[in-house]
């Protein structure tokens, strides 16, 4: 019996530090909750990349000095926002099909000084896509548009 006891403590002893150091599953740290907490440290007054012989110190101060503001509301927090406005924003695929419709469209602007682009650089930019993907060619793209694509067109 005295055995099973001290089975049962030694096991229990051994199994507390364990728990004390295994995180929660209903909270799991994300990149965004890091990167926020590491904003709002740096605000506090650390700097990371300094060479201070008072690491220990001076990491301790900001984290006092956070500890000590009162809780800011999630939208306040930069990185916490960014997060956020991910993971509400279009998908990849999204992004990727509203850039080949603006490109066969011909409203994808060809270089910054064409932005908003003309209607010229649109005919231009639709008959190119044309050409590019084995489309037939719209009646009014070549009005107008230049060397370039008659350049395309002669491929």
């Amino acid at each position: 019996m005295n055995n099973l006891i001290r089975a049962v403590l030694l096991s229990c002893a051994l199994s507390a530090p364990i728990a004390a150091f295994a995180q929660t599953a209903d909270h799991a740290l994300t990149r965004a909750d890091v990167r926020a907490d590491l904003v709002r440290v740096e605000q506090a007054g650390y700097r990371p990349i300094s060479n201070d012989p008072n690491y220990p110190e001076d990491i301790q101060a900001a984290e006092a000095k956070v500890a000590a503001q009162p809780s800011q509301s999630v939208a306040s927090r930069p990185a916490a926002a960014f997060a956020q406005a991910s993971a509400s924003g279009p998908t990849r695929a999204d992004v990727v099909a509203d850039l080949i419709q603006a490109e066969r469209d011909g409203t994808l602007p060809t270089s910054n000084w064409d932005y908003p682009p003309s209607a010229q650089t649109i005919a231009r930019n639709r008959e190119l896509y044309a050409v590019a993907h084995g489309e037939p060619r719209a009646a009014t793209a070549s009005v107008g548009t230049g060397a370039a694509v008659s350049t395309a067109s002669a491929q």
